[in-house]
This record gives structure tokens, C-alpha cells and sequence, in this order.
């Protein structure tokens, strides 16, 4: 038993010593375009949501608060926590594109080496980064400079640290458990709809009349998550209201009573669980979702896997919403993906642990070839890496000078190597406003036909051809991007 043990330390770090050299050749390389499905948010998003750390550094918190780029750039309001988690490494090692990537590289890979690395939970861990950690986007996601995978793995740790080490029926546990979401929710406010999961456990505690769960510890958790809620009313929208108002606006994703209908949920279900990509992976879910039903039944679940799927099921649960969207990019399924991927890495672990030698055998078979199909996917991205964003950055480190201005969506994503300021500007934004006057730009980047921005300069009477020298037009993707030297700045 001693033998098996040192034989499982070492594969597990072995799996995440091997996990983390599949990430080095994308720190450069352009997102995969796999993971478009019509939103450009992959190339834009990382350099649209770190703009205002990166001109607080470069231009200095007074001035950055003179400009009133709070309004500028309202995206900061958005994930303050990850602004003031990458601050530090930004100062420190200097502001790039590749060393932003390897920052979400290394925590993220860490993280979930210290989440799992519990001896009884090093199972799950491996069959997680096999089955989840190598599927297409969410491996993309765990390099991209973006705040996804943190505030998804922060969501997994609240569930797996919680009932590994504490009893989730008292108070420590749920205080421990709502840390992990409050800073998964800092992380990036649209995880908000999570926040519930320790009071919808503990509804379903009460319902099945658990004797270790009662109605004082629901009340506990109601009064935690009104207090978490009128703090964040209070601190996080209120002192920043009218930023609110334009990211609000500004936002794609929203759930609407009268767009939802069973042929957009159908379609999304097809295109996000069971095309090509990713029916291998939704069918081990049913699979494990079958398995544990007959477990469930016949109450033959231990109480850590019986814990862990319940709260996985809860998280699901509250994921599901998000199927009737109309629109759907991937970033949006990051954290369903990891909730079906714990799942199965649960139900995985359940059975391998088994005295029965056939189960290690089916498990080893599917979770080999669940790798053998991500990696199959990995080998497609590897081979078709482009690094057209990587080149912009290059072409505005050669011509962009520390008090030169850079607007539009693409401009923070292009701008990584300067010291200048950066605006990624929307017609929201700009509206009943003089852009020239306003943001005084050195340089403007727009799609040719301005959709990035919602027709930003053409909704304020601006032709860019008149008004800017062209530089340079760029394919990146399935966009068509072109550089303009501002004429004449003011």
C-alpha cells in the first residue's frame, strides 16, 4: 500500500509537470480559432480588461484618475480583484502579453495541484486534468490573460477544500466556503449567479433531513449571502454607478424571458455539448450522471463523493441558464465544462478506489481515451497557431511613443509592449461625446467595418480615412483590423 502511494505522488506530479509543458507553445500564438462561435472576445478580451492596470502603471495612478479613465475604461469595475492580483507580478516583471499568459499558466496549474493534493483527492485531480484540463477551451482558457479559469477554480476549490476539510454543516464551513466564492465573484462579477450554492445545499440538506444540517445553519447562509450582497450594492455599485451603467450596456450576454425558446437551447446544447468537439466528453457526464443516480438510490455513495456531487450538481444546476443564451461565446461555458469534468473526475475516482480490478480497467479506458480525443484537438491548435496579435504588438513597439493614446476594441490587445495609454472604446461609451476631443487619440484601431465597436466614429461623423493616415490592415481570424495615425492631433 506504502508502494502505491509513492506511485501515485509521483504520477501526479507527473501529470501536472506534463499538463503544464502543453501550455508553453500558445504563450505567444493567437487564440484558437475553435473557440470563436462569433465572438472576438479571445483575441480582444486580455488586453481589453487589464488596459486600466496596465495605464495605471504606465502613466501613474494621478493621472490615470485626472483622465477620469475609470470611465474610459469601466471594464476595471468589472474584475478588480484580478487588477490588483496581476499589479504586483506587472510591476515587478515588467508588462507583456506572454508574461500575463504565464501568470494564468502557473496559478492556474498550482492551483489545482494544491486544491487536489490531498491524498484522497489526487485521483480526482488527475482524472480531472486528463478528462477537463485538455479539453479545447478550456486548456486555450488556462493560458489566455483572462479571468475564467481563476474564478472558475476558485469555485472548485470552495467545494473540494470545503468537504475535505471542514464539516460543511457549521459555520467554518460556510464562512470557508463563501471566501472561495466572494473572490471568484471579485474576480469577475458575472460569476455572481454562484453565490447561492452553499444556501441551495443546504435547502437540499434539510429536504432530504440530514441530521447533521438544520434550519438555524439555512438561516446562517441567507443571512451570509444578504449581508455579501448589500456590501457589494453598497462598495462595488454604488461609488461606481454611471461605469456600471456603461458596462451594462455594453454587455453581449443577457438573459431575457422573451428570447428564450427550446430551438436556441436545442441549437446551443448541439453546438457546445454535442458536436464533434465535444459528445465524448458529455457522454462520459451521462455516463457518470447514470452512475451516480444508481449509487444515489441504493445509498452506497461515502460521504466525501456524496458531498462532492451534490455540490457539483448544485453548480451545474446554476450553470444551466446559461444554454438559453442567445449568445453563447465560449468563455461564457468555461466553469459548465469544469463542473461536468469535477463530476466526472468524482464519479472516476469513486470507481477506481472500487476493490474490483474491471472497474480500474473501465476507468483507465475512458479516461485514456478522453485524453487520446483532447489530444487529437491539441495536436489541430498546435499545428494551426498563428501569431498575428504577437506581430501588432511588435509593430506598435517600433512606432507608439509613452504619450501617444491608442483607442478602440483591438487597441489594449495590440498595445502590450508600449508605455502609451490605451482606450477600447463602444458607441456606449461615446455617445453625445467628441472622440477626438475626448480621448485625443495618437492612433485608432478599428475593424474595417467598425462592428468592433458598434460604428463608434461613424455614429459621431468621423471618417477614418480623412481623418488618419493608414498604416497597416491585419486578418486576425475572422476579422479584418486597420491601424490609423491620427491627422493633425490636437
Amino acid at each position: 500500500m506504502e508502494i502505491n502511494k509513492k506511485y501515485l505522488n509521483v504520477f501526479y506530479i507527473f501529470i501536472f509537470l506534463a499538463y503544464l509543458l502543453t501550455q508553453f507553445p500558445f504563450l505567444k500564438a493567437d487564440s484558437d480559432l475553435a473557440i470563436a462561435s462569433g465572438s472576438r472576445g479571445a483575441w480582444t478580451d486580455e488586453g481589453l480588461y487589464t488596459a486600466p492596470i496596465r495605464n495605471i502603471i504606465n502613466q501613474g495612478y494621478n493621472n490615470f484618475t485626472k483622465e477620469h479613465s475609470i470611465l474610459k475604461t469601466p471594464y476595471a469595475i468589472v474584475t478588480p480583484l484580478y487588477s490588483i492580483f496581476l499589479y504586483p507580478f506587472f510591476k515587478l516583471f515588467g508588462i507583456s502579453l506572454e508574461m500575463a499568459r504565464l501568470i494564468t499558466v502557473l496559478f492556474c496549474t498550482f492551483f489545482i495541484f494544491i486544491i487536489f493534493y490531498k491524498k484522497d483527492a489526487k485521483l480526482i485531480g488527475i482524472a480531472f486534468v486528463l478528462s477537463t484540463m485538455m479539453l479545447n477551451p478550456i486548456h486555450q482558457y488556462t493560458h489566455l490573460c483572462l479571468a475564467e479559469m481563476y474564478a472558475t477554480l476558485l469555485i472548485i476549490a470552495a467545494i473540494v477544500i470545503s468537504v475535505y476539510n471542514v464539516n460543511l454543516g457549521s459555520n467554518k464551513g460556510l464562512i470557508l466556503m463563501y471566501t472561495f466564492l466572494i473572490c471568484a465573484v471579485l474576480f469577475k462579477i458575472q460569476f455572481i449567479y454562484i453565490l447561492p450554492l452553499p444556501l441551495f445545499f443546504y435547502a437540499w440538506q434539510l429536504l432530504l433531513k440530514e441530521k447533521s444540517f438544520s434550519r438555524k445553519q439555512l438561516l446562517n447562509a441567507v443571512a451570509v449571502i444578504s449581508i455579501i450582497l448589500l456590501s457589494m450594492f453598497l462598495l462595488w455599485y454604488l461609488p461606481f454607478k454611471e461605469a456600471w451603467k456603461y458596462t451594462g450596456s455594453s454587455s453581449s450576454g443577457s438573459i431575457s424571458l422573451k428570447t428564450i425558446s427550446l430551438d436556441i437551447v436545442l441549437n446551443n446544447l448541439n453546438v457546445f455539448f454535442f458536436s464533434e468537439r465535444y459528445f465524448l466528453f458529455t457522454f462520459l457526464f451521462l455516463i457518470s450522471f447514470a452512475a451516480f443516480l444508481y449509487h444515489y438510490s441504493k445509498k452506497k455513495l461515502p460521504i466525501t463523493y456524496l458531498r462532492l456531487t451534490e455540490l457539483i450538481l448544485i453548480w451545474i444546476l446554476l450553470e444551466s441558464h446559461k444554454i438559453t443564451l442567445t449568445y453563447l461565446p465560449v468563455r461564457y461555458l468555461i466553469s459548465f465544462y469544469a463542473a461536468m469534468g469535477l463530476f466526472i473526475s468524482v464519479m472516476f475516482a469513486f470507481y477506481f478506489n472500487q476493490n474490483k480490478f474491471l472497474y480500474k480497467i473501465i476507468v483507465f479506458v475512458f479516461l485514456i481515451s478522453c485524453f487520446a480525443f483532447n489530444n487529437y484537438f491539441y495536436m489541430q491548435a498546435f499545428k494551426s497557431r498563428a501569431y498575428k496579435v504577437h506581430e501588432m504588438n511588435v509593430f506598435f513597439k517600433s512606432i507608439a511613443k509613452k504619450s501617444d493614446i491608442v483607442i478602440g476594441p483591438w487597441a489594449p490587445a495590440f498595445t502590450w509592449e508600449t508605455k502609451c495609454t490605451t482606450f477600447p472604446i463602444w458607441t456606449v461609451y461615446t455617445e453625445n461625446k467628441n472622440i477626438l476631443e475626448e480621448y485625443s487619440p495618437s492612433f485608432i484601431v478599428s475593424e474595417h467595418d467598425q462592428n468592433d465597436s458598434g460604428e463608434a466614429f461613424k455614429n459621431d461623423n468621423l471618417n477614418l480615412n480623412t481623418i488618419g493616415d493608414s498604416l497597416i490592415q491585419t486578418q486576425i481570424g475572422q476579422w479584418k483590423i486597420n491601424i490609423y495615425a491620427v491627422k493633425n492631433k490636437k
